[in-house]
């Protein structure tokens, strides 16, 4: 393989991962706040690959951001003894949110 060959490969999976979709909403948040995937995994005694699922899309097998129902309060709780910032508007989407606020 050339230099040039090398290159092209390089800037081609650089593109690749790029691709990539960021962590999507509320789970983003709510993961930050507690202070990562593994923290969050401990704190509601699941696996670190099913948090991060979190914040996939559905069609990647997530959850499209949103935190199963049955975690959020105990997630909470975990939150609130450890003295973490968490509020319970946290698990919601900003859209929502406002949406809620106009009616």
């Amino acid at each position: 393989m050339n230099i040039d060959e090398i290159a092209t490969f390089l800037l081609t999976k650089s593109c690749e991962i790029r691709k990539l979709p960021a962590m999507m909403e509320p789970a983003h948040t709510v993961i930050k706040i507690c202070g990562g995937i593994s923290v969050v995994a401990e704190m509601v005694s699941r696996s670190e690959v099913r948090v991060r699922r979190w914040g996939y899309p559905k069609a990647r097998g997530g959850s499209d951001g949103i935190i199963p129902a049955e975690l959020q309060q105990l997630l909470l709780r975990e939150a609130i003894s450890r003295g973490i910032p968490l509020r319970p508007e946290h698990f919601f989407s900003a859209s929502l949110l406002q949406a809620e606020q106009k009616e």
